[in-house]
């Protein structure tokens, strides 16, 4: 992902970010980026920007003080990196929310 603005990261100057693919260990690791409710109108989906900002640090290999560096606008952009991951599992994690919600919290 190219940076609109540079950054400092081990003290080099990047005008790009790469991310790597996320791995199990990474879940555990960070955690979900996101909040995810199931309300009358569907699913609700809130980012949670200081989880999403540990995934950038992860999977970009740049320390939580770079991340803290980045325009709003680059920001805003690794934070769609970090979430696009996820799509592909908001089917199971949906299925997940909807049983735990029948099923009062239990499983």
């Amino acid at each position: 992902m190219k940076l609109s603005t540079p950054i400092t990261a081990h003290g080099e100057t990047r005008h790009e970010l790469t991310f790597r693919e996320p791995k199990g260990a990474d879940l555990v690791k960070c955690g979900i980026p996101f909040a995810v409710a199931v309300t009358a109108k569907g699913l609700r989906i809130e980012p949670d920007a200081e989880t999403v900002a540990a995934w950038i640090a992860d999977l970009a290999g740049i320390p939580p003080s770079a991340v803290a560096t980045l325009s709003f606008v680059d920001m805003a952009a690794a934070m769609g990196q970090v979430v696009g991951f996820f799509v592909a599992a908001i089917p199971a994690l949906s299925g997940m929310i909807t049983s735990l919600s029948e099923n009062g919290g239990e499983t």
